[in-house]
């Protein structure tokens, strides 16, 4: 794995959004990016599941459900993907459940989603950069004056680059640092931000008769439910649901079996829906989040350590939604760029 010398070059560990948007952004400023990620695709939480078998076409966003456009530069870097037919707007009918009974959700909010699936925005982003996928960065080495190597699971060392930038769930950040020998730098992040979430897919071979097309739950085992297939360009004919549940459930039974965490989740979605005429899914089966929602907040959108030329990035320092993720990507990014060649500036946002 070889990377030209340029003096201006990064590596950014993770290609969810946070990071994608991060590198972009520095390809935009000169830079030579190279993105390592363990996954098998772009997206982290914007995720796509699809299952296709005799019994039916399954398609699941079970991550990131759906996200909403408030800043001016998130949507221009997603005017492009809006006109390619990318990401649509989601015009389902929602509702709020109280533990009794469900009513109209009124907020008149615009949703947008990837079409035909959330994954599409994270392809969007990353269809113009150098990915390496099914690699994990176990250990960061500093090399002062020089910038860092990266050693992977395989034990393959890579060339130095000037920068570096961390975009992974801050647990996953600490352990990096800590395994790296890099302790100052985990004490650098604040408290864990991120906690577990349990998702659970269901198919049914028929619609079901509710008029809600997602459902925020404020009471019982579920925090949200969706009938993923109401979203645009999803498969027809069946009927796919995305079951979240709550933050405290999901911490609780973070360890139990994914068959249990499932039946629970489909028998908290038939006392919320009161379907009359109930027929059992042919399709269920769970997904564990180690790291989903937002447990505690951060003051700042990023960690920038110039002297060091490490940053990091992540929705988890900024609110947790999607485009939280973007502007922190952007803002690190932006920060980065005009000290490539001067660490020595400092800012409020910095550590």
């Amino acid at each position: 794995m070889q990377l030209r010398e340029s003096g201006r070059s990064a590596a950014v560990v993770g290609a969810g959004i946070a990071g994608l948007t991060a590198a972009r952004e520095l390809v935009r400023h000169g830079f030579v990016v190279q993105v390592f990620d363990k996954g098998r695709a772009a997206g982290g939480r914007v995720a796509t599941r699809r299952y296709d078998d005799t019994r039916g076409l399954f398609s699941f966003d079970h991550g990131a459900q759906y996200f909403t456009i408030r800043d001016h530069e998130f949507a221009a870097a997603l005017a492009p993907l809006i006109e390619a037919g990318s990401i649509r707007p989601w015009e389902g009918r929602f509702g709020v459940w109280d533990g009794q009974h469900l009513a109209l959700e009124t907020s008149g909010t615009a949703r947008f989603v990837g079409a035909p699936g959330m994954s599409a925005l994270a392809r969007g982003f990353a269809a113009t950069l150098d990915i390496t996928f099914g690699v994990q960065v176990t250990r960061l080495s500093e090399h002062p004056g020089r910038g860092w190597t990266m050693v992977l699971e395989s034990g393959e060392v890579t060339t130095c680059f000037d920068t570096v930038v961390v975009a992974v769930p801050d647990a996953q950040a600490r352990s990096l640092f800590l395994a790296s020998g890099l302790p100052d730098l985990a004490d650098r992040l604040p408290p864990a931000a991120l906690a577990p979430c349990w998702a659970v897919m269901v198919g049914f071979a028929q619609r079901l008769a509710t008029e809600f097309d997602g459902i925020f739950s404020n009471e019982g085992l579920l925090s949200w439910a969706a009938r993923n297939s109401s979203k645009p360009l999803r498969p027809g004919g069946a009927d796919a649901w995305v079951l979240h549940l709550a933050s405290s459930p999901s911490a609780s039974r973070i360890d139990d079996a994914k068959d249990s965490i499932a039946r629970d989740a489909l028998s908290a979605l038939r006392r919320m829906l009161k379907v009359e005429c109930w027929s059992e899914p042919i399709f269920l089966e769970s997904h564990r989040w180690r790291y989903a929602t937002i447990a505690n907040r951060y003051e700042h959108d990023f960690i920038h350590v110039p002297e060091r030329r490490l940053g990091v990035c992540g929705d988890w320092l900024s609110a947790g939604r999607v485009e939280g993720a973007f502007l922190s990507g952007l803002r690190l990014a932006r920060h980065i760029a005009p000290r490539a060649s001067d660490s020595s500036g400092l800012s409020g946002r910095q550590t």
